[in-house]
This record gives C-alpha cells, sequence and structure tokens, in this order.
C-alpha cells in the first residue's frame, strides 16, 4: 500500500480509503461479478462442447471458441475487484493491479480482435464464397493467376540456371584457377541446380503431365478403369486370425463366408464347453 498515491485528491479514494468493507462498493461489485459469473458459466460451456463435438471444426467455430476463451479469461478478472472491496481494502496500487490484471486485459484485447477476425471471416465467407481446398500451393493458384504463376517461375528457374552457367564459365576461364577448385565449383553449382531449381522444374513438368493426362481422363474413363482393373486387387483378401480354445481358425473377409466361420466357430466352442461339462460330471 505504500505505493498508492495518497496525496490524490479523488473524491472516491478519499471517501473510501478507510472507510473498510463499504456497501456502496460491495454491491457494485458483486452485481458486476454477477454478471460475469454468467458469462464465465456460458463461455466455458461453449468451449467445452467445441472441444468434445467433431462436428465444430470449422474456421468460424475454432474463431468462436477463441472468443470465448478471451472473454472467459477477461471476465475472470472481476473476481480481483470483488475480492479487494469485500475485504476492505477498497484500493490497490497500480503496480499490484497491473500484475494482476495483466493477463486479462491481454484477454480482453485479444478477444476484440478475434471479434473483428470473426465478423470479416463470416462477411468473407458471404461476399466471396469459394471452394474449399487442401491448402496446396498448387491449389490456391487457379485459373488464368495460376497459369502465369508457373509460366513465371519456369522462366524464372530458366533464368537462375543460367546464371549459375555463366559464373561456371567466367570462373572456369580466369587464370590462376586450379583445377580442383573448378571440380569443387561444377559439384556444388550441379548440386544447387539439381535440389533447388532442378526441383522446380520437375514438379512444374509433372503439373503439367498430370494436369493433360487428367483432363483426357474423365470420370468415365476412371470408372472403367476401376470396374476393369479392380478384380484383380479383388483376389488379394485379408485374412483375419480368430483365435478360439484349442484351435485357431481362418476367417476370410468375404461377408458371405464370415456367417459361416462364425457358426463353425460357435460349434467348436460348444463342443469343447459340453465336455468339459460331461468330463466334471464324471
Amino acid at each position: 500500500m505504500s505505493s498508492i498515491n495518497t496525496s490524490s485528491d479523488n473524491a472516491l479514494y478519499l471517501a473510501y480509503r478507510f472507510a473498510g468493507p463499504s456497501a456502496d462498493l460491495i454491491v457494485p461489485a458483486v452485481a458486476i461479478y454477477l454478471v460475469a459469473l454468467v458469462g464465465i458459466v456460458l463461455n466455458g460451456t461453449v468451449l467445452m462442447v467445441t472441444a468434445k463435438s467433431s462436428s465444430l471444426r470449422g474456421s468460424a467455430n475454432f474463431l468462436m471458441a477463441l472468443i470465448c476463451l478471451c472473454e472467459l479469461v477477461h471476465q475472470i478478472g472481476h473476481t480481483f475487484f470483488l475480492v479487494v472491496v469485500i475485504s476492505g481494502t477498497n484500493f490497490v496500487s497500480l503496480f499490484t493491479a497491473d500484475l494482476i490484471m495483466t493477463p486479462m486485459i491481454f484477454a480482453l484485447n485479444c478477444g476484440i480482435m478475434a471479434m473483428f477476425c470473426a465478423a470479416f471471416d463470416r462477411l468473407f465467407a458471404v461476399a466471396l464464397p469459394f471452394s474449399p481446398t487442401t491448402g496446396m500451393v498448387s491449389e490456391s493458384l487457379l485459373g488464368p493467376v495460376g497459369y502465369k504463376f508457373f509460366a513465371g517461375t519456369f522462366f524464372i528457374s530458366l533464368g537462375s540456371t543460367c546464371c549459375y552457367v555463366a559464373i561456371f564459365v567466367l570462373i572456369r576461364g580466369k587464370s590462376g584457377v586450379t583445377q580442383q577448385t573448378n571440380t569443387r565449383l561444377l559439384r556444388s553449382l550441379v548440386i544447387i541446380l539439381l535440389i533447388n531449381i532442378g526441383g522446380y522444374l520437375f514438379a512444374l513438368t509433372m503439373y503439367q503431365l498430370l494436369y493433360a493426362f487428367g483432363s483426357l481422363l474423365g470420370t468415365e474413363y476412371r470408372q472403367v478403369f476401376k470396374k476393369e482393373f479392380g478384380v484383380m486387387f479383388g483376389r488379394f483378401r485379408k485374412i483375419n486370425v480368430v483365435p478360439t480354445i484349442g484351435m485357431v481358425q481362418m476367417r476370410n473377409v468375404n461377408q458371405s463366408n464370415n456367417n459361416n466361420n462364425i457358426n463353425v466357430i460357435r460349434s467348436s466352442q460348444m463342443t469343447i464347453i459340453r465336455n468339459v461339462n460331461t468330463q466334471f460330471r464324471h
């Protein structure tokens, strides 16, 4: 309390600094805390159902959960005000308040930004709806923009290749450069071209080939190929091992054989049980 400015001329401070527990402060604090308590319960409920439900996994659901989490932490901060006035302290230093309330103030600001992000997300979803993608770069750059991007990347990669080739030619043409230096330089440039630039060129080439092949191979063709060549995969069935008392039954994955095998297993188990009962009777 020594860090409190005791010379302050604030009327509220002068009236209640030594008043102890006062109804004038407790009643507003309790009213604020009751409202905050309702918010704590409701926000906690939203967080719980979001964490437990697999259907709440959209961007709007995550933003809503983030808002509720920030508001939950912010509303917990009202407990500090309630404790201060009920204890009769009524006032604490600004440093003490900052130490305790910093997480709540941080959560308050995060909640305000999260509300804006959620509102913008809903506006963007309604005003400019788009098809969902996996988030790959190739799926984010579609249409004419994608064509220009890949074409530009291709030519830039070729330009980088030409630069590295020119570097090798210039260094190799200089006098005083040993054969060992040229060999190491050539090895380094080849590795750079193969791993870095070569990877981009290979990806762009495969993208164009797969895109062209996918255009030729339409839905009808895929269905026919699946129908014709799916038979060869049907021959390779998984075999499950079903343990029983004193024996092992091999069961085919085919549903038609499942029932027969289950009946065999049950018959074997019943036979063994009857034999055991007969032995006990004797």
